[in-house]
């Protein structure tokens, strides 16, 4: 298929299109521009088309077929559709038959100034239909001369090519006739094809109007989802920070936690510390049985409600202690057998009095 070189940039460019479609797609209204260019360039096409058509006729009616073929070729090259390559062969047809009417009026005129030289030179019958004949030549006919009272030979001859001039005429006339109504036809084919060129711009009109349409309904279904998106991602954002202030605050309360546990820790230790240091333990014969006793020292606040205190017992001059022992939730006692006391063992080698008891440690109660 050879290419008009009117569309062949166009092509080339849809071709680029094409080959690019991998690294971007050409957008609607690229492509939309580009069927109006087609579309522009088909019409011009088509223009050129019947104008070529309408000279091919007008050449073939002044029997200028020379004309008529160049432009024939030219609207062979501009056929886009089937329709129009039956006009191309009707055009054609047409200067075919021209042609041949053209050659026939040339032959019938060869013919008829023949015969009228035959009829001037060769009045004898059988020496015209001979020189009519092209059997013999007008110079080697022989005169007759004719009576006065009788139609000559050049009177009838004259009479036959009257009738044949006449039937010529009529010939003519019904080629006239076929030639009027084969340019009807091609007016009536010329009425549709703008008719249907009509057509084709409604429908293209109605097909960007549709497509305007649909790219404004997309445009808009893009600019609803954008404010979803919008929205949702706002909705992320807002429940993003309101966790993100919970768990700030959460932090902070567990820090706060921490720190008072911390804190209350210290003071628990430090609370301990002091009655570690405060406290005064000592030993007690009661009922026959040795006790140790003692008192805690009044620290405020109390840190801690209930403590148990570890201590160990040795007699004097002891290296080290002979018995270890707790006094479980202890109570202060100042030195009474009723209050609260801890027995230890009866052999320890000195008397309750004469223990020396230390405080080893004081822990919450167990």
């Amino acid at each position: 298929m050879t290419l008009n070189p009117s569309r062949q940039w166009i092509f080339a460019l849809w071709l680029a299109l094409l080959a690019g479609a991998s690294v971007a797609q050409p957008s609607q209204q690229e492509m939309l521009q580009l069927l109006d260019q087609l579309d522009q360039l088909d019409q011009l096409d088509q223009a050129d088309f019947d104008s070529a058509i309408d000279r091919a006729y007008h050449c073939a009616d002044k029997q200028d077929f020379n004309c008529a073929d160049r432009q024939l070729k030219q609207a062979e090259t501009l056929v886009q559709s089937p329709a129009a390559r039956k006009t191309l062969e009707q055009a054609r047809a047409y200067r075919e038959q021209r042609f041949q009417l053209a050659q026939e009026a040339r032959e019938r005129q060869a013919q008829q100034a023949r015969m009228e030289t035959c009829a001037e030179q060769c009045p004898r019958a059988r020496q015209y239909d001979q020189c009519v004949a092209g059997r013999r030549s007008p110079r080697n006919c022989d005169p007759l001369p004719q009576p006065k009272s009788q139609p000559s030979t050049m009177a009838i001859l004259q009479m036959g090519l009257q009738n044949v001039q006449q039937q010529l005429e009529q010939d003519l006339a019904r080629q006239r006739q076929a030639l009027q109504q084969q340019q009807a036809i091609y007016e009536q084919q010329r009425r549709e094809q703008e008719r249907q060129a009509r057509q084709r711009e409604q429908q293209r009109q109605r097909l960007a109007r549709q497509q305007q349409q649909a790219q404004e309904r997309q445009e808009a279904e893009l600019e609803q989802l954008r404010r979803q998106e919008q929205q949702r991602r706002q909705r992320e954002a807002e429940q993003q920070q309101r966790e993100e202030a919970r768990r700030q605050a959460r932090e902070t309360r567990e820090l706060a936690r921490q720190q008072e546990a911390a804190e209350k820790q210290a003071r628990r230790t430090q609370y301990l510390a002091q009655l570690r240091q405060g406290t005064r333990l000592g030993g007690k014969t009661c009922y026959g049985e040795k006790h140790v006793l003692g008192v805690l020292p009044q620290i405020r606040p109390r840190e801690v409600a209930c403590v148990d205190v570890h201590f160990s017992v040795r007699c004097p001059g002891d290296q080290g202690p002979r018995h270890r022992g707790v006094m479980d939730t202890m109570v202060s006692n100042a030195g009474g057998c009723f209050g609260d006391t801890t027995e230890v063992p009866k052999d320890i080698g000195c008397a309750a009095e004469a223990f020396q008891v230390q405080v080893e440690q004081v822990v919450p109660c167990q």
